[in-house]
């Protein structure tokens, strides 16, 4: 657990009674002040941070934060106002690669509800004017109308070799040599292989613009072997 550290007090503190004028608490509070930095955005790596995504409008002050592209950038420069985070490393520097805090993360799994939550506060967070406030469950399993992202599970037919306690009911193979031969495959209704599908309104889809973004963020959190595909509607 993180330990809320007063730095400012903590210069105050370890300052000797007799050397507590303003010059020697000034030079102690410069000397922490890069850890004190670090030590802010360790906070956000483990608890997520608080950012609002960047606005191109927006004049940005110095060391102060913004979401773009899914990562937090940190302000270089007094009166940063139209340079693009991700395209001026001159001006922003890059601090932390998700919004989202580890601590959070660790919550996160291929679980249904969970993993929507999560795809909904990672990618439609930005989209909501006001702060994230939640996602809407689909009103229709077919045709939702009022939705975010959200996910259906199905189990597909899958080709496999039959093993029956009976002839009939059991694939054959051929006659022919090994290195020839083939197996007549039966197609099952069920299987232990179970996949899933992402659906994702258009509109989110297109802002985000690289499929990749959204499977690597799935990635993160789907057992190696589980099989999905992403739709739009």
């Amino acid at each position: 657990m993180l330990v809320n550290i007063d730095f400012d007090y903590f210069s105050l503190i370890v300052t000797p009674p007799n050397h507590r004028d303003n010059y020697f608490i000034a030079w102690i509070r410069g000397l922490y002040s890069q850890i004190k930095r670090k030590y802010k955005i360790f906070t956000e790596f483990c608890n997520g941070t608080t950012s609002t995504y960047w606005n191109v409008s927006t004049v940005y002050s110095f060391e102060q934060e913004a979401i773009i592209d899914y990562k937090v950038y940190k302000s270089l420069i007094n009166g940063n106002v139209g340079n693009t985070p991700s395209s001026s490393p001159d001006s922003w520097e890059l601090i932390l690669d998700s919004p989202i805090g580890v601590y959070e993360s660790a919550t996160y799994s291929c679980k249904k509800l969970v993993l929507e939550f999560a795809l909904n506060k990672f990618f439609i967070k930005q989209l909501l004017d006001n702060g994230f406030i939640g996602y809407r469950t689909p009103d229709s399993p077919l045709n939702p109308t009022n939705s975010d992202i959200y996910i259906q599970d199905f189990t597909p037919p899958v080709l496999s070799f039959v093993s029956f306690d009976t002839e009939n009911g059991t694939s054959y193979s051929s006659d022919l040599t090994s290195d020839t031969g083939s197996f007549d495959v039966e197609i099952l209704s069920g299987a232990s292989t179970y996949f899933f599908k992402v659906f994702i309104p258009l509109s989110v889809y297109s802002s985000i613009g690289d499929e990749t973004i959204i499977r690597n963020f799935i990635n993160q959190y789907v057992p190696p072997g589980l099989l999905y595909t992403i739709q739009t509607y």
